[in-house]
């Protein structure tokens, strides 16, 4: 007696490696892009305006592979950290503000410089508060971005199973 037994294994990606692999960094890349968008669209409006130079300069950047994606919001701007993070009493350069003076309280010339001495002044005493605006839309966009990710795992089980 002869008991034959075939077995045929489906054409789909959970039993390729290559292929469960692409999909996997296919997805996790995609996630990973929409999720610092979502963070980007909470922070922005956060942020501090002066003449939105601030606002403006808020960026986003995703790097890595499938096993190790990172993504990035983040400002250039030198002054990024000291307006979220607040600063410690220090004098500052005069010319930033001199110029925010001059833009947000309307002053110009000897009256500019004079007034931008007395917030300098005021810094060197007591430091800045921090504002904390990219914690506080990281905290804001939290939910979307699980729910982006709950929806990703959700893609890769469907397409490595040849839904």
């Amino acid at each position: 007696m002869r008991i034959d037994v075939e077995f045929n294994v489906p054409k789909v990606p959970m039993f390729d490696p290559a292929a469960a692999e692409a999909v996997v960094a296919e997805e996790t890349r995609s996630f990973m892009n929409g999720a610092v968008l979502m963070f980007q669209g909470a922070i922005v409006p956060l942020a501090p305006v002066n003449v939105g130079a601030l606002r403006q300069s808020i960026q986003t950047n995703v790097t890595g592979t499938s096993a190790n994606v990172t993504g990035k919001v983040f400002s250039p701007l030198a002054y990024a950290v000291p307006v979220e993070a607040g600063s410690r009493p220090h004098f500052p350069p005069l010319d930033p503000i001199r110029l925010w003076v001059e833009r947000k309280l309307g002053k110009s010339g000897a009256e500019a410089r004079s007034v931008a001495f007395l917030v300098a002044r005021k810094i060197s005493r007591v430091g800045t508060k921090a504002t904390r605006f990219f914690e506080r839309g990281v905290t804001a966009g939290t939910p979307g971005v699980t729910a982006l990710w709950n929806a990703t795992g959700g893609r890769i089980a469907r397409r490595l199973g040849g839904a």
